[in-house]
């Protein structure tokens, strides 16, 4: 019984990173990832429709999806991410 006592307290520290609410400035950063994905309209509709309900954790995964399919506005990015993608070979 004491030995679930001890790690109560790791516990409890991971439920909170896992629950933990994200803030403003991240919602924005997500926010901004969505709207230069390659995305349909209406799946970035969704994304901003549910993103408020999305914990932390969750928006690290989706910040990484997006990411990985972010439209550059730079000619510079877009040319390092084909180069990146091997389109010039």
């Amino acid at each position: 019984m004491e030995q679930k006592n001890d790690s109560d307290w790791i516990d409890k520290i991971l439920d909170d990173t896992i629950n933990e609410k994200p803030s403003f400035g991240y919602l924005g950063y997500v926010e901004s990832l969505i709207s230069t994905s390659n995305n349909s309209v209406q799946q970035k509709t969704e994304l901003l429709d549910c993103i408020d309900e999305l914990s932390k954790l969750e928006l690290d995964k989706l910040a990484f999806k997006l990411k990985e399919n972010q439209i550059h506005k730079d000619c510079l990015e877009q040319y390092k991410e084909m180069f990146k993608r091997g389109i010039f070979k």
